[in-house]
């Protein structure tokens, strides 16, 4: 576990245009399990310059250079929400992806939704994909690791099976993680 600066508030940024009716929820599901305050800020267009023409998807560590600029200097996180489909060096897609130093993740909703799946819409499912997500690569910026538990908000997703077993949330030793760095550092 590796100290990281306190946590004061969260930022979430919409990042294209999306039903942003998901946001109060996940408002409210950040603040609950990180027990602070949580802003939405006003959205941005898509990075195009993020644009991979070989993948055909939008580059996440350049989504977070892009994106490094809009956090609040009050959070110690910004959280992107992007519309369309990530990709990072070394896999086919990913889920969302995080950089401690930039104090920014983003997840992309794109593979999250079960009509990419050929399913049937299931908003609640859809949106819990969201909040463990989220809580997932919060998790990661705040300096918790992957666990090895399946059903825990930090195990590593190979693909959406494995992100609908987890819930999200953290398990117990993950939960006593996550409050010992939201402690206030003595002396501040």
């Amino acid at each position: 576990m590796k100290r990281t600066v306190p946590i004061q508030s969260l930022a979430i940024l919409p990042i294209g245009k999306f039903d942003e009716s998901i946001l109060p929820q996940l408002t409210q599901h950040l603040k609950k399990v990180f027990q602070v305050e949580v802003e939405t800020l006003p959205y941005i267009p898509r990075p195009l310059d993020a644009y991979d023409q070989e993948t055909l998807q939008y580059s996440a560590p350049r989504i977070l250079e892009r994106i490094e600029t809009e956090r609040p200097e009050k959070s110690v996180a910004l959280l992107g929400i992007f519309d369309q489909d990530l990709s990072l060096e070394g896999l086919h897609y990913t889920f969302g992806h995080g950089s401690p130093r930039l104090r920014c993740a983003v997840i992309s909703l794109t593979r999250l939704k079960e009509i990419f799946w050929g399913e049937e819409e299931n908003r609640e499912l859809f949106l819990n994909r969201v909040r463990t997500e989220a809580t997932h690569e919060i998790g990661q910026l705040l300096g918790l690791s992957y666990c090895n538990k399946n059903t825990c908000v930090m195990y590593f997703s190979n693909g959406i099976a494995e992100t609908d077993r987890k819930i999200d949330e953290f398990c117990a030793e993950c939960d006593q993680i996550r409050q010992a760095l939201l402690q206030p550092v003595p002396g501040r």
